[in-house]
């Protein structure tokens, strides 16, 4: 606690952006560096998964890891609960990133988003996540279980979106913690 005292008080003394401190994590950051900047002629990881336990700090390591690698910041914090579906994700990236005229415009999306199927759904949820990528920020899964079977294993519609994510021209980000 002492040195993050200190470190905030030099930083602010030199000027330096104000962010959040992160002391003792070098070796975990070393790591993430090391999958975000992979040797040449291997792909860079579009889907990173940081997983712990709750308020480990899985956020902070890896907005620090995207910033310091990437200088890539976080987007829409999509927050799936364990009952949430598919078009509960689409619905908040929707909400961040489309602006809709009307209201009858919002319902038609929906509607057709609800009726396709799921690789069609994925497909569209890649365009949203292609679209906050053009904005040069990582989309933020926040999953409690949505997006994960009983087995452990990713649902299809999971897979579906994350390999749409890694064909996607556009190389956009999503971050799940």
């Amino acid at each position: 606690q002492a040195s993050r005292i200190v470190l905030a008080k030099l930083m602010e003394h030199e000027g330096a952006d104000r962010q959040s401190l992160f002391v003792g994590r070098e070796e975990l950051l070393n790591e993430v560096a090391r999958e975000l900047l992979p040797p040449a002629g291997t792909p860079v990881p579009q889907v990173l998964v940081f997983s712990g336990l709750q308020g480990v700090g899985r956020r902070s390591v890896a907005l620090r890891a995207l910033k310091d690698n990437l200088s890539l910041p976080f987007g829409p914090v999509i927050m799936l609960e364990d009952t949430d579906d598919t078009a509960s994700f689409y619905l908040q990236l929707l909400d961040d990133a489309t602006a809709f005229t009307t209201r009858e415009q919002f319902k038609d999306t929906i509607k057709a988003f609800n009726t396709a199927s799921i690789d069609d759904q994925a497909k569209m949820i890649c365009r949203e996540i292609e679209a906050i990528a053009k904005d040069n920020a990582a989309v933020v899964i926040v999953d409690q279980g949505a997006l994960i079977e009983e087995s452990g294993m990713w649902t299809d519609r999971a897979t579906a979106v994350f390999d749409g994510v890694i064909a996607s021209p556009t190389e956009p980000y999503v971050i799940v913690v």
